[in-house]
């Protein structure tokens, strides 16, 4: 979108400094500690040509919720309380809500689709963590118990799903895939860390034990899969690339090069960004930042909120420009 009017969609902005009293929509959340905004998704829910918003956050059960606005919203506030659809997460303590993402049209019905994670669901066995497939509003449900397309997380405590993100053609076979992070997964350490590219389309229940392409993490409580991205193209070669995180040392962004086949453990990928301090969390969020110096590649923004610069604490974050290749130093970006 050109929203300062120059004629540019990329790289423009707001103009000048706004309090987030000044805006001019806003969704308040239902209860006491119900977090709504923690995680949001904007999509066309109801195929209607207008863009609408999703919500995740808490319930007095901890089931976990995610709550429908559907557009155009009305100037002003506007309370979750009295949304147009609510899906509730199957038991107490799933967490359903958590993590939001919007998939390019994955059950081949034409539209886009919402995946919604709860990382601390039970499923088939103890906090497995599983991702839903919502479907379109006319056939929505009130609750996650009776979705039946689902990716099922392998083992307890792993928290499957505390990240998910669309990950564009990332396996290069036209369709798009789905990353799925459990970053508390203990395979070659305690907490080091493990992702899964699924494939899609998602034709019914995936169990992550029989997902082929993975990326283990190789560092004690490295937590591989902090965040991640699906950023397109990164390093050049004309594959779709993803980012995930990890919170080893300094933190670091690694690039999983597209076409992802098979096993891989981070040791493996060779292209990544490090932060610049012990304990910066630097990857703690990551994104595409578009092609912000019109070269032609692919630019990334990457946090480290616990860098000490101003302060303690007092964070950072980064310009990378692409195409990115070998090992960059934070401490470099733009």
């Amino acid at each position: 979108l050109d929203n300062d009017c120059d004629g540019r969609a990329e790289g423009c902005g707001l103009v000048g400094v706004l309090g987030a009293g000044e805006a001019d929509y806003k969704l308040s959340g239902t209860d006491d500690a119900t977090y709504f905004g923690r995680n949001m998704a904007v999509y066309d829910v109801d195929a209607d040509g207008v863009r609408d918003v999703a919500a995740g956050g808490a319930s007095a059960s901890r089931n976990g919720e995610v709550r429908f606005a559907l557009g155009p919203l009305e100037p002003g506030v506007t309370s979750l309380a009295s949304t147009d659809a609510v899906i509730t997460g199957e038991e107490g303590g799933d967490d359903f809500g958590t993590a939001l993402a919007v998939i390019e049209d994955w059950d081949d019905d034409g539209l886009d689709e919402l995946l919604v994670s709860a990382p601390r669901s039970t499923g088939l066995g103890g906090n497995l963590g599983r991702v839903y497939l919502i479907p379109a509003p006319a056939s929505m449900p009130s609750s996650a118990a009776v979705l039946d397309l689902w990716v099922q997380g392998v083992d307890q405590w792993d928290h499957t799903g505390d990240t998910i993100v669309a990950a564009g053609d990332a396996s290069g076979d036209g369709v798009s895939d789905l990353l799925v992070a459990g970053p508390h997964a203990s395979v070659r350490s305690t907490y080091s860390g493990q992702v899964w590219l699924v494939e899609g389309p998602l034709t019914g229940a995936v169990s992550l034990e029989d997902v082929d392409q993975r990326v283990i993490g190789s560092y004690v409580q490295g937590r591989l899969g902090l965040a991640a991205a699906g950023v397109g193209d990164v390093d050049g070669d004309g594959f779709d690339d993803v980012l995930v995180s990890d919170d080893h040392r300094a933190g670091r962004v690694l690039v999983v090069p597209g076409p992802w086949t098979g096993t891989l453990g981070s040791e493996d990928l060779t292209t990544r960004l490090v932060g610049e301090q012990h304990g910066d969390a630097a990857g703690a969020s990551v994104d595409r930042a578009g092609d912000l110096d019109g070269d032609g590649y692919v630019d990334l923004v990457v946090g480290a909120p616990d860098h000490a610069g101003a302060g303690e604490q007092s964070g950072a974050a980064y310009l990378a420009l692409g195409p990115l290749s070998g090992e960059g130093l934070l401490a470099d970006a733009a």
